[in-house]
């Protein structure tokens, strides 16, 4: 039996207009911190274009019965593009995006050094999030709070802040929230993601460690048993840095500059980069972009890329989930890694196509 797919069609208040199975076609990609993609294409006779408008709400179930797959919600998101192509039959192509979308609908905006608003000092990087996304999503994204414009939309909310994650210094003033929130978790020890949980609600979530669950001791990819098709080891080191001349405000020799680590390398092992912080206002700030820069640059000096296969050993969505750490066998050492990507595909012949993206937690 093929993988079924059953896509929800809504209106924005979030009452059922379709249940529709005779896509041509269907394709979803999901990004951890990232905005997740549908795309699904429609026969011009399909009683369910009539329900196809902006602004709809499309839910995604995924399942397969003979492989052990009980029926999920793969995908939640807003309709944002119709495509009408007319010919000798007329095909409909419809874009959505999941709800961390709305994030990128908003900026930080307030003016540069509001305390708990645009600037953090020392603050845990769950409690910098949840707070950005009151101050402009939530209850608090009012004029009255200081915001340039009003941003609330109803029935967004963050639950109360358990101050997790690392502890941070950071300036955001004006930055796409999503994008703020993106620099907040590179070296914030945990992922985020919008929720859609009901009819015109949505849940702001922060989630210590990883999104997922932390299988990396009983789910091993590897050559082995078959659920790896290809692996790639390398050490990537060309473009590496390995000091960063941090440049804050000022103008000329009158420029705020630190540079990190705190112990500088030398000779050959000293490769330097450069960080543009004129949106940063304090020396804490400058160090803690510098090491933003530097952990980024460590994480990407030895990869392990796998072509993930199926397998009635491993199968996603049974075995394993978006957002999940697993374990890779590179041969001689089993290595964690985030699945931070996911595509899969559904052709109107029922072939299905699953990716698998991994990347250092």
């Amino acid at each position: 039996m093929a993988p079924l797919y059953t896509v929800q069609v809504y209106n924005s208040a979030g009452t059922l207009q379709a249940t529709v199975v005779d896509f041509l076609a269907i394709k979803v990609t999901r990004i951890v911190n990232g905005i997740d993609v549908l795309a699904m294409r429609l026969g011009g006779t399909s009683p369910s274009v009539s329900t196809i408008v902006y602004g709809g709400i499309i839910e995604v179930y995924r399942q397969d019965i003979e492989a052990g797959i009980a029926s999920y919600r793969e995908f939640a998101g807003i309709i944002r593009g119709i495509t009408q192509t007319i010919t000798d039959q007329t095909v409909y192509d419809i874009q959505a995006v999941g709800f961390n979308a709305i994030l990128a609908d908003r900026q930080v905006a307030y003016y540069a050094g509001v305390a708990n608003k645009s600037q953090y000092t020392a603050q845990p990087a769950e409690t910098i999030m949840k707070s950005l996304f009151n101050q402009n999503l939530g209850s608090s994204a009012t004029t009255a709070n200081g915001r340039f414009l009003d941003g609330r939309l109803t029935g967004a909310t963050a639950s109360a802040t358990t101050g997790a994650g690392t502890s941070l210094t950071i300036s955001v003033a004006q930055m796409n929230l999503l994008q703020a929130l993106q620099r907040v978790q590179l070296s914030a020890s945990g992922d985020f993601a919008v929720v859609y949980t009901a009819p015109a609600t949505w849940a702001f979530n922060w989630y210590t460690g990883q999104l997922g669950t932390d299988r990396s001791a009983s789910v091993v990819f590897s050559i082995d048993n078959g659920t790896i098709g290809k692996l790639i080891i390398r050490t990537a080191r060309i473009d590496d840095v390995t000091a960063v001349v941090v440049a804050g405000q000022g103008e000329g020799s009158a420029r705020a500059i630190v540079t990190r680590p705190a112990s500088l390398p030398t000779g050959l092992g000293l490769r330097e980069g450069y960080a543009d912080a004129r949106n940063q206002k304090t020396t804490a700030e400058y160090q803690a972009l510098g090491d933003m820069v530097l952990s980024n640059a460590t994480r990407q000096r030895s990869a392990v890329d796998a072509v993930v296969l199926q397998s009635d050993a491993l199968r996603y969505g049974r075995d394993y989930f978006f957002g999940d750490l697993v374990g890779v066998y590179t041969g001689s050492a089993t290595v964690t890694r985030k699945i931070a990507q996911i595509e899969l595909s559904l052709s109107q012949q029922g072939a299905e196509s699953i990716n698998v993206g991994l990347i250092p937690n």
